[in-house]
């Protein structure tokens, strides 16, 4: 990747290849989405102070873009793993509430 700006990029995880697209890439902004079934999509930011030792453009960001997606496909793993359970708990409580509403009325 090295500092290659704006595109897409993947990265391996326990055999898996996660792919992901950077649309962000400033000197102190970075913004990766995930490619796949759950588009989620993350930012890092450097405070103004800290760019006098640090910046985006460089290998540096090519590292937290790498991890930013590693982050976003953990989380949609959970997404995917948890949504029906979920979903049925939100249809569950929202019967309760339409009960609990026929009461008060």
């Amino acid at each position: 990747m090295k500092g290659e700006g704006l595109g897409h990029f993947s990265v391996t995880v326990d055999g898996r290849e996660i792919r992901g697209r950077i649309y962000q890439r400033t000197p102190n902004d970075l913004s990766v989405r995930l490619l796949g079934p759950c588009p989620l999509s993350a930012t890092a930011h450097i405070p103004t102070f800290a760019m006098q030792h640090m910046t985006f453009c460089d290998s540096l960001g090519d590292e937290r873009a790498r991890e930013l997606l590693v982050e976003l496909d953990a989380i949609a793993q959970i997404i995917s793993a948890n949504l029906d359970a979920w979903t049925a708990d939100w249809l569950a409580q929202e019967d309760e509430l339409k009960t609990i509403e026929d009461k008060i009325k």
